[in-house]
């Protein structure tokens, strides 16, 4: 017996889960001895596979996802992944923290338990490798996805369209690519934002340079152009400021002085006229590409502050004066 849905029971309620939940939504189901035979009762005694299928991750899991070729989820999917993954079932990876949707892939081999034990600390022993369904794979973070459920879905070309104006994942982190790379069209982003720390901050604006790690150097080489605005949002004060621009080309430890060479993907900027600072801005930012919605919010709420040499004016103007009080009690005492 299967036991009953909190949520939803005999056409009363709505299950949040929908045909993926565990539970038992009316009495046949509750009958079922497993949950691969409810499956197919949902889907009106069907046996064919999905269409597509969603696997999560996080942002701990995504790389070793993508360099082993992995997915995982607890044991207990194991029976709906046997039941619903077919060889053209098209498979996506969404990280539920970054909001970065990955794809397109299909299964390399059988849905098991632990084909790698050790893989996501053993927490995740129901597993099925995957390769690429194209010849690239691509990632991107969407506007128009908020949240993603694990699990079998049909609608597979509303992430196709969504996948087919990404950008290749870096092959030092998915390596299929490296072998398949082809050139892709150049997308040049609008506007880029630079989530940071306070302690980021001083030195971003100290050396003038935005910094990532070694595989955002394709982002700033394919994305970011002589037009593109830039902003730096600091996560801690809640304070986005810009509008900067590209200087000079991006590159690998342009200067290695910046926060000790450790984000080597470096991009040269300079402030476009006088300083803009939002604090706090319209929404919380993560870096990436900002859309013309969010960019217009931002630059409403902006207003502008004199900026020297990546210190508040204000400030150094108090350092001028300061050497000028200095100055005057040095004449007096040659006086006297």
């Amino acid at each position: 017996m299967t036991p009953r849905c909190r949520q939803e029971w005999n056409g009363q309620g709505k299950c949040t889960h929908g045909v993926n939940c565990r539970f038992a939504h009316n009495e046949n189901e509750s009958k079922c001895v497993s949950y691969e035979a409810m499956l197919q009762l949902r889907r009106g005694g069907s046996t064919k596979k999905a269409k597509g299928y969603v696997f999560l991750c996080s942002r701990q899991t995504r790389g070793e996802v993508l360099s082993k070729r992995l997915f995982g989820l607890p044991q207990a999917d194991l029976d709906m992944m046997r039941s619903m993954i077919g060889p053209d079932t098209v498979l996506f990876l969404w990280n539920y923290q970054d909001k970065i949707l990955y794809g397109s892939f299909r299964k390399d081999g059988e849905c098991s338990l632990n084909i790698d034990p050790n893989a996501f600390g053993g927490r995740y022993k129901a597993q099925v490798r995957f390769r690429s369904f194209d010849a690239i794979a691509t990632q991107i973070k969407p506007t128009s996805l908020k949240s993603v459920l694990a699990g079998p879905f049909e609608n597979v070309q509303q992430f196709v369209d969504i996948l087919a104006s990404g950008q290749a994942i870096p092959a030092d982190e998915y390596e299929p690519n490296r072998a398949k790379l082809v050139p892709r069209k150049q997308r040049i982003f609008d506007a880029y934002v630079l989530a940071c720390t306070d302690g980021h901050e001083s030195e971003i604006l100290k050396h003038r340079i935005f910094i990532g790690m070694k595989s955002r150097l394709e982002t700033y080489q394919n994305n970011i152009g002589p037009n593109t605005k830039l902003f730096l949002y600091n996560t801690i004060s809640k304070k986005c400021q810009g509008i900067f621009k590209m200087s000079a080309p991006p590159g690998l430890h342009i200067n290695p002085e910046c926060l000790n060479g450790r984000f080597p993907a470096q991009l040269p900027v300079t402030l476009e006229g006088t300083l803009m600072i939002a604090q706090p801005p319209p929404t919380d930012y993560n870096t990436g590409e900002l859309n013309a919605a969010d960019l217009a919010q931002l630059l409403k709420s902006m207003k502008p502050q004199s900026f020297v040499q990546g210190t508040p004016a204000v400030v150094a103007e108090e350092e001028e004066d300061e050497e000028e009080e200095d100055d005057d009690e040095e004449e007096e005492e040659e006086e006297e």
